[in-house]
């Protein structure tokens, strides 16, 4: 549920980094949150895999 939440507002701060990043002419940003957000979609979906094998 955690990551449900913190993806949708990543995506919106995200969003307005690279909206600054282009009109200011900068280098656009890399997302803040992929990574742990990657990694906690991995872990989720590893616990879910294992929940099925052994259920």
């Amino acid at each position: 549920m955690a990551l449900g939440t913190v993806a949708p507002v990543q995506a919106w701060v995200g969003w307005m980094r690279v909206e600054r990043a282009i009109r200011a002419g900068r280098p656009l940003p890399a997302p803040a949150l992929a990574g742990p957000i990657g990694a906690g979609t991995l872990i989720a979906g590893v616990l879910l895999l294992i929940g099925l094998v052994l259920g």
